[in-house]
């Protein structure tokens, strides 16, 4: 959050809302923080931000369920309280990461198109049970967009047997940045090279290399202890070609892979 804009925010001091500032510890170290703290019926969400650089240091929430219906003694029908669900999150580090300091403009027919459609397949392998596979719809719709950035939104569509259906939403940014959304810059994927380490980060683990290079694709890896992405870019538009995520869980792994189809 701009630090601008942290300075001026006016404490309204009200029974949903607040605007605390002050001294706080985290690791070894203290900040001068900004907290904005907000609160409903249905339960709150508490953001810390540091007054200086205007980061997000520490973030929690407690989001209460819906009524659900329990059995109470005498085997009687009763209403009783839903889950809660809890968030936490802190601020481990801050680095600079390869490609993302690049600030060229986006090309046009990045900045033109508007929809990615990919096909897809997903399959789910569990040690000593086998395996099953369902087919999937894939696409990445592009939105508000400046000369710089794109926000994409992407939905998968699972077909299964027993829920016919289940869609699942994520978000992503188009930049003119190195390997890691659904285009990369063509400058950036010029300069790498196969066998190259493009970034081993030291709190996650996840380490991005490049292992194979030709004239036409270059093959980028992100791996984790939890997870493997690999995905193709077109060396030319910058386009990505494949994803192929691989995530462990449990004794299973589970595979989706997507390809590109068209652009419009």
């Amino acid at each position: 959050m701009n630090p601008a804009s942290l300075q001026q925010l006016a404490d309204p001091n009200s029974p949903t809302h607040r605007v605390i500032r002050g001294t706080r510890p985290i690791g070894n170290g203290t900040f001068q923080a900004v907290t904005i703290a907000a609160s409903t019926n249905a339960g709150y969400q508490n953001n810390t931000y540091d007054a200086v650089t205007g980061l997000l240091v520490v973030a929690s929430s407690r989001t209460q369920g819906a009524n659900v219906a329990t059995i109470a003694p005498g085997n009687v029908l009763t209403t009783g309280a839903g889950n809660a669900m809890l968030t936490y999150t802190e601020l481990r580090g801050a680095r600079p990461a390869p490609f993302v300091a690049a600030a060229e403009p986006l090309p046009d027919y990045v900045l033109n198109a508007n929809l990615l459609t990919y096909t897809c397949t997903q399959a789910t392998v569990v040690a000593g049970a086998g395996g099953v596979q369902f087919p999937c719809q894939f696409e990445t719709r592009l939105g508000e967009r400046t000369a710089y950035w794109v926000k994409t939104t992407s939905y998968l569509s699972l077909y299964e047997p027993v829920a016919n259906s289940n869609v699942s939403q994520s978000g992503n940014l188009i930049a003119s940045t190195g390997p890691g959304s659904y285009w990369a810059s063509p400058a950036a994927l010029a300069d790498l090279r196969a066998g190259t380490v493009i970034d081993q980060d030291p709190v996650t683990g996840i380490r991005t290399s490049v292992p194979y290079v030709d004239d036409d694709v270059v093959q980028v890896v992100e791996e984790s202890n939890a997870e493997r992405k690999t995905s193709f870019y077109d060396r030319r538009t910058g386009w990505l070609l494949r994803l192929v995520l691989e995530q462990r869980l449990g004794l299973g792994i589970t595979t989706t892979q997507v390809d590109l189809v068209g652009v419009e």
